[in-house]
């Protein structure tokens, strides 16, 4: 039977109340799950403690225009109860200890919706939606339509991403821009053009300043793009738009490292916890006290060690001087016993891919277990066949969660660290579940465009 012209329009408009049913499913599961938070433990209001106080606290000063401070901390509570008259007897004190990305993007909801934080949660639950459709957008150009409206389907469902928009952490957040990013790299490589550059190096600027997962990635992003659009005869194209791409993510770094700059004299792009967060992975103590973690696994629980510096040192620079020194600690100890870092490496990957947390709610488990762990051998084929078709959009991907594996086998070791990656990981196990089928059928697997 040969397709008709009329049939191809019908499957188009299949396809684009399928696209359209699944985002309203998407936001209804987020929008449902804020409304769940609400009545119960995971509240927002509840949950003013560790990494979410610390950032809700550096947002407030945002959004009162007191500066990137802390100082809202022993108040940050009173601050919701009541907004107007609530006011700190600390004086602002500059800090790095976070990137600013997250907070800023809390600073300006509070000053569009007044300090409340159910908002925030409205919009990451939306941000969320989003997301899954940039996968479903990824994942056209990486195969086919019929494997990115699985991998659609697949991000809609994943229990993770839902919960991650409930919680006032970084993922959310970092996963769209992500997301912006590296669909913008995928137009990019597939042919570069200044428009492309421009937008793609906005959304990596932005991703780098949430969380700087991309930053030590560059120099073999524009290296790989390079010798792809060399071999294809479309250098001129590369050399003309790549300068664009690193202005624009220059132009949405900038203000951030000059602020560290005149605190510190110091280009810093990172925040000050880079060589505590090494600390916590590599030290001595894991080898040497029951008390604290494995060889891999983080332990926050170390004893510090704190350096002496003049009182006349700007805050912000002590905080990355003293973070120098831990980073110095950690370097010296893998130099002084290279091969704990080989011993650490599979508590590290387990600790960060393993299933789940003990004691997580069986739908999380089930979550997992389901839509991570039985994609495995999908994924796996997945990956062969990019391989096999050398198809540029899917090896992108491929490339990315290489990487961004390998970055988070170094510096971490916890579960939430891999939601970044797994969008990735959807879009390839997707195209392997495809083929999967379509040979069950007795069908040859479709090839990327």
């Amino acid at each position: 039977m040969i397709p008709t012209l009329e049939g191809h329009r019908g499957s188009g408009r299949r396809t684009t109340w399928l696209v359209i049913g699944l985002f309203v499913l998407a936001c209804l599961l987020r929008l449902g799950a804020v409304q769940v938070a609400l009545r119960g433990q995971y509240n927002p209001y509840h949950q003013l403690y560790g990494d979410m106080a610390a950032y809700v606290t550096l947002a407030v000063s945002l959004a009162h225009g007191e500066g990137y401070s802390n100082h809202y901390e022993p108040v940050l509570a009173d601050v919701f109860r009541d907004p107007e008259h609530t006011r700190t007897l600390m004086p602002p004190r500059p800090t790095a200890r976070k990137a600013i990305g997250y907070p800023l993007f809390l600073a300006i909801l509070f000053r569009l919706f007044g300090y409340h934080l159910v908002p925030v949660l409205v919009v990451q639950a939306i941000l969320s939606a989003v997301s899954a459709l940039l996968i479903y957008a990824i994942g056209r150009r990486a195969g086919s339509p019929k494997a990115a409206l699985i991998a659609y389907a697949i991000a809609v469902c994943y229990y993770p991403f839902w919960y991650k928009a409930i919680t006032l952490l970084v993922e959310t957040v970092l996963v769209f821009l992500l997301l912006c990013a590296i669909y913008g790299f995928v137009r990019w490589f597939e042919r570069p053009s200044i428009w492309t550059a421009c937008w793609t190096g906005l959304a990596v600027g932005a991703s780098i300043l949430v969380k700087p997962l991309l930053w030590p990635l560059l120099p073999a992003i524009f290296l790989a793009a390079y010798l792809v659009q060399r071999r294809r005869g479309l250098a001129r194209a590369f050399l003309t738009s790549a300068p664009v791409l690193v202005v624009t993510t220059a132009l949405v770094l900038a203000p951030w490292v000059l602020r560290n700059y005149r605190h510190t004299g110091r280009w810093e792009v990172s925040a000050s916890f880079g060589g505590k967060h090494l600390r916590f992975l590599y030290s001595p103590l894991n080898m040497h006290n029951e008390i604290y973690a494995k060889p891999g696994f983080v332990n926050e629980f170390y004893p510090q060690e704190p350096i002496t510096l003049p009182r006349t040192t700007p805050p912000v620079l002590a905080e990355y001087l003293q973070d120098d020194v831990y980073g110095r600690s950690a370097k010296q100890f893998l130099l002084s016993d290279p091969g704990f870092f080989f011993r650490a490496m599979p508590g590290t990957l387990w600790n960060t891919w393993r299933p789940d947390y003990p004691g997580a709610k069986w739908y999380r488990v089930w979550s997992n277990y389901i839509l991570y762990v039985g994609l495995i051998p999908f994924f796996l084929l997945g990956v062969a066949l990019a391989v096999k078709r050398r198809h540029l959009p899917a090896l992108v991907l491929l490339g990315f969660i290489v990487a961004l594996v390998g970055f988070h086998a170094v510096v971490a070791s916890q579960i939430r660290y891999r939601i970044t990656i797994m969008p990735f990981y959807f879009v390839l196990a997707a195209s392997g579940l495809e083929a999967a089928w379509q040979r069950l059928r007795g069908r040859p697997a479709l090839e990327g465009r």
